[in-house]
Formats: structure tokens, sequence, C-alpha cells
């Protein structure tokens, strides 16, 4: 069943409402405005002259552009339906919000959805949601992407309803489609979707992590350890620690578990990553956390002792040899 945006109004019906009187109704009577006297006329001294054309009015002209937008919506041409679109944005309002919406609803060229997804977006139509969660199931990957690019912007409510909807396109064989699954994820999406973003991540959904360093809180630090040691550095992992850090998500004590599970790592990506968090935490920064990273960069910067020889445990064979031929004399 294809949803019908607001209230069944179609795009024919935009053009009947804004050609009426303002504030009038299809079925009311139209009043012409009384003649002058032509005694009130002569009174004013000066004769009887045609009035020059009024000019017309600023609202007048809107209404013009608008149903001229209508109408270029309405078309075959996929050139003049572009022109439509730019129309309607630069109008803006809740007519053009429904405008477009409905001729998104009643399907168009692909090429076309997606400048209008972007229409949408510009004119923050929220109510055009049920139209836009319908194009999930495209046939063509680049208009369910697009789509879940316009829903992520378009409803940015946490808990958002469309969680759900997003964590199941992360699982859609088409990968720029899963992609833009966690990128939306990252804006829309709570601590909930972090499972399905770890999943997704080792898939190889890389945007997967940007949205976990969103969404991460201290309850995370097992897992980034875990994945840190797994790797046996910082490399992929850099980003996202930046991105929480910079959130205030781990507390000094995350953050100490954290330098330490870097420090056995024992790899120079590791080291250069600890010189730059101590760099930026120079004048602002947890004092515990600075002694930690001064202690675990101290540490990581001496120099490695060779280990010591196991002394022998008996004399050469040469020596030996000797002391046997000594003992038979």
């Amino acid at each position: 069943m294809r949803y019908v945006a607001g209230s069944g109004i179609s795009i024919a019906s935009l053009i009947v409402a804004l050609s009426l009187p303002s504030g009038g109704r299809a079925d009311a009577p139209v009043t012409a405005a009384p003649a002058q006297p032509k005694a009130a006329a002569a009174a004013s001294g000066s004769p009887a002259q045609a009035a020059p054309k009024a000019a017309p009015s600023k609202a007048s002209a809107q209404k013009e552009r608008f149903e001229a937008a209508v109408h270029k919506l309405s078309s075959g041409d996929p050139a003049t339906v572009q022109n439509g679109i730019d129309a309607m944005v630069l109008a803006g309002g809740p007519l053009a919000e429904r405008a477009l919406t409905e001729r998104i609803a009643a399907g168009l060229p692909p090429s076309l959805i997606e400048p209008a997804l972007r229409g949408l977006i510009a004119l923050k139509a929220k109510r055009s949601v049920p139209v836009v969660i319908e194009l999930l199931e495209h046939r063509r990957a680049l208009v369910r992407s697009e789509a879940l690019l316009a829903l992520s912007q378009l409803d940015t409510r946490k808990p958002s309803p469309l969680q759900a909807t997003f964590v199941a396109a992360l699982d859609d064989p088409a990968t720029e489609v899963s992609r833009a699954a966690a990128e939306g994820l990252g804006k829309i999406g709570t601590k909930a979707a972090l499972p399905a973003l770890w999943s997704a991540y080792d898939r190889g959904v890389t945007p997967a992590l940007a949205s976990i360093a969103e969404l991460a809180g201290p309850e995370s630090t097992d897992t980034l350890i875990a994945r840190v040691q797994a790797s046996g550095g910082i490399e992929q992992l850099g980003a996202a620690i930046d991105r929480m850090l910079a959130r205030n998500a781990l507390p000094a004590a995350a953050q100490v578990k954290l330098v330490r599970a870097l420090v056995a790592t024992k790899s120079d990506g590791a080291r250069q990553y600890l010189l730059g968090w101590l760099d930026r935490i120079k004048l602002q920064g947890n004092a515990q956390v600075k002694q930690e990273l001064f202690g675990a960069l101290k540490a990581m910067s001496a120099p490695q002792t060779p280990a010591a020889q196991p002394a022998a445990a008996s004399a050469p064979p040469e020596v030996a040899v000797k002391s046997n031929k000594a003992g038979a004399r």
C-alpha cells in the first residue's frame, strides 16, 4: 500500500486552494465591490478618468510562482521536474513540503529521487518520513542509501523510532546501503545499537567505527581494550578513541585502563599515539591520566637491555678433556 502524503490532498487540489480568495471557500459567493457614485467624482472637481491598473501584489506574485512550480513537478520531462523541485525549495513552507512529498509518492525516475530527497532535507519536511521509508524497499541500492541519508537528517530524535530500521539496513547486501545505515546510526542511534555496529565493523563496514565513537561510553572501554590487544596496535582505533575523549565519554579510570592496554602492545604505533595524547592534554587534563601517560612513555622509551647469558653448567669440552687426561696419569 502506498502512503499518500498529508490528508489526501493532491497536487491539483493545491492549485485550486491557491486560486481561492484569502480565507475563502470553494462554495463561498464572491461579492463585487460597490461602484463609486458619479456625484462623488464630480464633487472632487477632477474630470472623470480611468483608474490606473494596480500592480500585482507580492502575495499574488508568490502564488503565481508556486502554481508554476506545481505544474513543473507534474511534468513528464525530467529537466522540468528538476526545475520544479528547485522552485519548491526556494518557495518553502508547508505547501511546498506537501507538493514535493506527493510527487515522490507518485513516483520519480531514479535520477530525480536524490535531488527530490535533498529538497525535502532543505525544507526540513519531517511529515515526509513515511514516504521516504517506503523508498527503503526500492530495487536500486542507490535509492535505498539516499533514503537512509534523508531519514537520518529528517528525524533526529533520540531515541529514534527509526533505530531498528537502520540496524536492519546494516545487513543490506549492497555496500552503499550498509555504509549509509552505519553513518546514520551515529546521528539517530543510541547505545543499544553498539552490538550491531561492532558486528558490522567486523564485516568490513568501516563507517560503523565512527558511529561507535559517537555512541559509546565508559562501558565500552573493555571492548576497546580487547580490540587493541587483538590488533596489536592503535592504528585502526585511534580516531574512534580520539572522538570518545573529545566527547568526555571516557572518565579518568577508563582512560588509565586504556593507556595501560596500549603500553602492553609494545608497538611503535601505540607509543606515537600516547605521545600525541599527552601533547593534547598538557594544558588541560586529569592529573591521574597525565601521570599515567608520563610513566607509560618513560617505560616505552627506556632502552631495552639485552638479557643476561645463562651461566655455563659445566666446563668447556676441551677443559674437561684435559682434566680426564690428568686423572689418567
